[in-house]
């Protein structure tokens, strides 16, 4: 698939809805999200709460330096959020690094990748060592990737840094995130564990 993410002229009032792609392999349970959310200042919050997804402290830059880890964190807080509630699903990342699309482009974009996993309730139940009954739990292996995309009104391209909250205004800033999950047996699976990677290896960002 390629999903074009840039909004039209005529549709700068957003709704709520987040996800602008998903699919899902039945056999497997694996599944691939697309989200957008649009990152706001405080004031431009209290103005329309109904077009922001993610609150900027002033003067912080996102996920970039020592706000990083933080704002991991609410990443997952928020694709909890919308995808794992109704499973009551929790999410636990175990590791994420930046990399830049391409070395030497003038338009070079930090993009995050990360690895967690998402531990659910299976309906049943098991006995412990002591003697007591708990809750059966499930875990899928999930694999994501953000990148911060700036739409200046100037031209089309990402920003080659993280911008601050004062910098965004009316160019307006989104964070574009790509996710992949699958009951974690199935990506040790020969055949399975192949497909998912080769999935995963073929992401590409492009502006």
């Amino acid at each position: 698939w390629k999903i074009i993410t840039k909004p039209a002229n005529d549709e700068k009032k957003k709704s709520k809805q987040t996800t602008i792609f998903s699919a899902i392999d039945f056999q497997s349970g694996s599944v691939l999200t697309i989200v957008q959310e649009k990152a706001c200042n405080v004031q431009e919050y209290a103005q329309s709460q109904n077009t922001c997804d993610v609150i900027l402290s002033p003067g912080k830059d996102l996920m970039s330096g020592e706000n990083l880890p933080r704002d991991i964190s609410k990443l997952i807080i928020r694709h909890d959020d919308r995808d794992n509630t109704a499973l009551q699903g929790t999410t636990t990342l175990n590791s994420y690094q930046m990399t830049t699309t391409a070395q030497g482009d003038q338009n070079n974009s930090n993009i995050l990748d990360l690895i967690a996993t998402t531990t659910m309730p299976s309906g049943g139940t098991y006995r412990d060592s002591m003697g007591i009954y708990r809750p059966s739990t499930i875990d899928r292996n999930v694999k994501a990737k953000a990148v911060v995309v700036n739409d200046d009104n100037r031209n089309d391209s990402t920003t080659t840094t993280a911008p601050s909250s004062e910098s965004l205004g009316a160019a307006g800033t989104r964070i574009l995130s790509l996710w992949l999950s699958a009951p974690s047996d199935e990506w040790q699976k020969p055949v399975m564990g192949i497909k998912l990677n080769q999935i995963w290896s073929s992401v590409k960002y492009g502006k």
